[in-house]
């Protein structure tokens, strides 16, 4: 019973709502509008004048002073408005709530009501989602008032992406008069980044006052060795027992804290990825590449990030030389899968073999990738499955699959996301699994 009345309801629904003539639609869509059913107000009461008495004259008269004074107010109180947008935080994260203060001057003597300032601010799950919209209500007369307006960026990007407009319908909301909001202050957002436990060994020569400690003769840590005294050695590391028992002076070798210089090859060919808008594997591949990097950045080592399938002449490297900051901001500014062109496949395999090869790599690239073929044992890999990100949700099984710790069926070194939902705690739990072991 209850089937039948839904599929009753749902047959009424599309019959309400059917197009029966689709041809006249262009002569009567400005019906829609509450301009048009003023309009048509003063025709009707213009024709209850010419054939049944004055009175519609009257009415119709009501009718027009309402439409004047419903287009001019709006134009004029937009005339005296200047708007300007700053947002306090230089650089913000997906998901992580933030402010945006719309400053308003209002330089007629009354206050205006209504005032909307629209604009995308990132936070919509989709672009092609309507824009966000923030309603002002009152500007007192002659005043500079600040809007504080708390926002929770969903996308990453540059804050606000477009262009910015306010505009208002008051008092009657018959037609919404808008104007660009020229002075915008803009801010990074950030890619979302997942904490991670643990670090790999420091396999490089760089060497850092601060790194991991490594076998390498140095002053620090533990005693690696024995060897006999040189000039400029300290005299506290000497050790004496093995000095009287040689009758030579002996010094202990000890470790000596190192980074390791690490690349994180990063697959963005559009045909290599799948899904749409912010849970697509184009964009995760981007947080998971800003996760690792995060977690390199703050054991001191020496992080590079190599972009593979982006246009030629586009930006496709960059490294923490001067701060992780400059690292965040190249991966908030790449673009998005929308509007990532494809490149031949030539091309690809191009960008692919000129980068410089580096003691730790990671890979961070999808099952649908061809590049797979050019790695080696060496090569850590984060890999995408993309049937996971095709579909809505991951099921059950795929979880306890995913989830269930000691499973070797892979390799150590290969990291497998299999859904959007479970990318952070899936890379948390491979990272932790291969490099917890390792102290900082």
């Amino acid at each position: 019973m209850l089937n039948r009345i839904k599929r009753f309801s749902k047959t009424v629904f599309e019959l309400v709502n059917y197009d029966f003539c689709p041809l006249l639609n262009k002569y009567v869509y400005w019906l829609k509008q509450p301009i048009g059913w003023v309009v048509a107000a003063i025709l009707f009461s213009l024709l209850v004048g010419l054939f049944i008495g004055p009175q519609g004259y009257v009415m119709a008269l009501a009718f027009f002073a309402l439409l004047v004074l419903g287009l001019v107010w709006p134009w004029l109180s937009m005339k005296g408005i200047r708007c300007r947008v700053s947002i306090p935080d230089d650089q913000m994260k997906e998901n992580e709530s933030g402010e945006v203060v719309l400053s308003v001057r209002n330089y007629w003597p009354i206050p205006v009501f209504g005032l909307i300032v629209k604009g995308d601010f990132l936070q919509r799950y989709d672009a092609n989602e309507e824009l966000i919209a923030f309603s002002l209500k009152r500007v007192p007369a002659l005043s500079n008032t600040e809007f504080p307006v708390s926002i929770t960026p969903r996308r990453r990007g540059i804050l606000p992406a477009g262009e910015v407009q306010m505009s208002n319908g008051f008092p009657f909301g018959l037609m919404d008069v808008s104007k660009p909001v020229l002075d915008i202050e803009s801010a990074t957002v950030w890619p979302q980044c997942k904490s991670l436990q643990g670090n790999p060994p420091a396999e490089g020569n760089l060497f850092n006052l601060v790194g991991s400690l490594t076998d390498r003769s140095g002053n620090d840590g533990e005693t690696i060795g024995v060897r006999c005294y040189r000039e400029g050695d300290r005299l506290r590391n000497i050790h004496w027992a093995q000095t009287v028992r040689s009758q030579n002076l002996m010094v202990r070798e000890r470790q000596t804290p190192a980074s390791t210089v690490a690349t994180i090859l990063l697959d963005l060919t559009p045909n290599h990825h799948s899904g749409s808008g912010v849970d697509s594997s184009f964009e995760w591949a981007i947080r998971l590449a800003a996760s690792i990097c995060f977690q390199l950045h703050q054991t001191n080592s020496s992080v590079r990030i190599v972009c593979v399938g982006l246009q030629v002449g586009a930006t496709d490297c960059v490294a923490n030389h001067r701060g992780i900051d400059g690292v965040m901001d190249f991966l908030a500014s790449l673009p998005t899968l929308e509007t990532q062109k494809e490149l031949p496949a030539h091309e690809v395999a191009r960008s692919y073999k000129s980068w410089s090869r580096s003691t730790q790599t990671f890979f961070v690239c999808t099952s649908g990738s061809t590049l797979t073929k050019f790695t080696d044992s060496s090569i850590a890999s984060i890999v995408l499955e993309l049937s996971g990100f095709e579909a809505d949700e991951p099921t059950i099984k795929e979880q306890e699959e995913t989830l269930r710790p000691g499973s070797d069926s892979r390799q150590k070194e290969t990291f497998h996301i299999t859904a959007p939902r479970l990318a952070p705690n899936q890379l948390e739990s491979a990272w932790r699994r291969s490099f917890g072991h390792a102290t900082r």
